[in-house]
């Protein structure tokens, strides 16, 4: 038994000898802190009333660290934002509900972009928000090297941002290396999840987003990346997604939401035989970015298509109140940027391309395709790289012209409404 014990100990020993020392662990803290003060004269954020003259002079702070700890080659990353103006510029410091009667005394109230308003002594409660909150690890037991991200995340689909997906979505996403000039990758979000239906209270369907896209490498400075995308999107879903367009407006009223069940059929929620709108959404296409010498060129073309049901608002000869209608879905981006550098000297220059709608095109009356390009999420950074033309890269970004109209905000549509998109520009 003694000798036993020896031979026991004495194999452990050899064995923690050999075996090489656990990872340490280690916690790294980055992100910003953005301060500004700005004057604003009639740029109407938010009563969209354009003929009205609005002026304004204020000052807000936006901070937003990412807290990293890494063990090996797992990492778990919480990410956190905090908006606040100078000054109380509400009913009460903050917009988070605090009592039974604050809904209405609060509202909105709160300056577009800012979750709160510290006023003397600054104690303001509930503002922390929280962008990021996953971890990332590599698969174990795969001859394939794998890594998987879960939790809340930022969107890596596409070269380019603010085109398709950007900004944050909860549900995993993996990578996949099959050899060093291809590799793969699968995102899997949920937009919204209507759990046991009523019984929440929450009359939603269950929207979910796929992105498949493959980067290959044939050659050193050239990356290609074709993208294959579906969004299942049962009754209404994100505005981020599916803003008011053509006359139409997002709501249960065009898009009506009857828990377990989809499409046109019999003995619907409704009555007259109408269940769930459903739209299918499918956007295919290829992202490219090629660097030779001083000279770089980046196009990405993406066609959409599918169908979405819809009621029409409107009675007519052909459609009206009630009536349930599938509509086509038919568009196109194309988006082609380029740079030449010399030095200090950098050239770059951009051009868009967007199907869209005629002005005759009753959308509103379900007698149109939709010609339209519609992202899944652009986060208020359309056109990135480039949004002092289009999006919201003015000296603040949280002061653009119709920043609370969705479809007509050119930070989160492509496109003004239903209509398409044309832009061209240089810069140095």
């Amino acid at each position: 038994m003694r000798r036993s014990g020896i031979l026991l100990l004495a194999v452990l020993a050899v064995l923690a000898v050999a075996t090489p020392v656990a990872a340490q662990p280690k916690v790294t803290i980055t992100g910003f802190m953005d301060t500004i003060s700005s004057w604003l004269n009639n740029n109407s954020i938010s009563d969209l009333n354009l003929a009205r003259k609005d002026s304004e002079w204020y000052a807000r702070t936006r901070v937003r660290p990412d807290i990293t700890a890494e063990v090996g080659t797992t990492k778990f990353v919480l990410g956190i934002e905090i908006d606040f103006t100078y000054g109380q510029t509400a009913n009460q410091d903050t917009s988070v509900c605090l009592g039974a009667a604050c809904p209405a005394a609060v509202g909105t109230a709160q300056r577009f972009g800012a979750s709160a308003g510290m006023d003397l002594n600054t104690d303001v409660q509930g503002i922390l928000e929280i962008k990021w909150a996953y971890t990332e690890f590599d698969l174990p037991l795969i001859p394939i090297p794998s890594r998987m991200r879960i939790g809340a995340q930022p969107w890596e689909v596409m070269y380019k941002s603010g085109v398709y997906a950007t900004g944050d979505f909860a549900g995993a996403h993996l990578t996949n290396q099959w050899t060093p000039q291809v590799r793969s990758h699968l995102t899997f979000a949920q937009s919204e999840e209507s759990s046991t239906g009523p019984t929440d209270n929450f009359i939603r369907g269950d929207d979910v987003i796929i992105v498949a896209s493959v980067e290959i490498t044939p050659f050193k400075g050239l990356d290609l990346r074709p993208i294959f995308s579906y969004a299942s999107l049962i009754g209404v879903t994100s505005a981020a997604t599916r803003q008011n367009r053509g006359g139409l407006g997002s709501g249960a009223a065009v898009f009506p939401t009857c828990p377990g069940t989809t499409g046109p059929g019999t003995g619907g929620c409704l009555g007259g035989g109408i269940t769930s709108a459903e739209e299918n959404r499918f956007t295919a296409g290829i992202d490219a970015r090629w660097r030779l010498g001083p000279f770089s060129f980046q196009p990405t073309v993406l066609y959409q298509f599918g169908n979405r049901d819809q009621i029409s608002p409107i009675a007519s000869r052909t459609s009206g109140p009630g009536v349930m209608t599938e509509l086509r879905r038919d568009a196109w981006y194309v988006d082609f940027r380029s740079g030449w550098q010399a030095g200090p000297l950098l050239i770059e220059g951009l051009g868009i391309y967007t199907t869209g709608n005629k002005a005759t095109d009753r959308i509103d009356l379900n007698r149109s395709r939709l010609k339209y390009f519609e992202p899944i999420s652009l986060d208020n950074g359309s056109v990135s790289g480039f949004t002092e033309m289009q999006g919201g890269g003015q000296i603040d970004y949280n002061t653009r012209i119709r920043a609370n109209a969705g479809s007509l905000n050119p930070g989160v549509a492509i496109g003004y409404d239903k209509y398409g998109l044309i832009v061209g520009g240089l810069r140095a």
